[in-house]
């Protein structure tokens, strides 16, 4: 498929976004996948966003840990 996978990750210390992803139009029955990643420790003091998506279709999301504080 022409999907893609973002598995198995810790993102530590990120700014605002801990997965931002704009712009991913995907046609067929495929999926994109995000899955099984820790996201934590957030920087900004101003809203932040675990995971954050704009213009995208056809993603599963499942089994991430997000801390948010």
């Amino acid at each position: 498929g022409n999907g893609f996978e973002i598995s198995a990750n810790e993102i530590t210390n990120p700014g605002q976004y801990g997965i931002q992803i704009t712009s991913s139009a995907k046609t067929g029955t495929d999926f994109s996948q995000i899955v099984n990643n820790e996201i934590y420790g957030f920087r900004s003091t101003s809203t932040v966003y675990g995971i954050y998506m704009s213009s995208v279709n056809s993603v599963r999301i499942y089994h991430n840990s997000i801390n948010l504080n």
